[in-house]
């Protein structure tokens, strides 16, 4: 008799978790349940082209692209930059300063943890 209440209690949690999967699955698009990929992953890259509608309820969602999206995806799309070999390009690589200070606050903290 006094297991009624953890079973009723524990019924309704599980039928409103239940409640809840549903409703995900029904209305978000970064989650899938078949071998192929998200429908988040599908973007429409060509301009003037509304983004579809990809699930069939929609509940406070924007279907926008975010205005970098498609510079991330495409990366650069000018290219390399090309510096002649005479002309004096901003250096690329790794600065020796700031190596050194990185090596330094390492093998510091290394110290320290080898001493605790």
């Amino acid at each position: 008799m006094s297991a009624i209440p953890v079973v009723i209690i524990t019924a309704i949690g599980f039928a409103i978790e239940l409640l809840v999967i549903l409703r995900i699955a029904a209305t978000r698009d970064d989650l899938w349940y078949t071998k192929g990929g998200a429908a988040c992953d599908f973007i429409e890259t060509r301009k003037g082209y509304k983004v579809p509608i990809r699930k069939f309820m929609v509940f406070n969602q924007k279907y926008e692209n975010p205005p970098g999206l498609l510079a991330a995806i495409q990366g650069d799309v000018d290219g390399p930059v090309y510096c002649p070999p005479d002309d004096k390009c901003a250096k690329k690589g790794v600065d020796g300063k700031i190596l050194a200070a990185h090596a330094v606050i390492g093998i510091g903290a290394m110290c320290a943890m080898i001493a605790l």
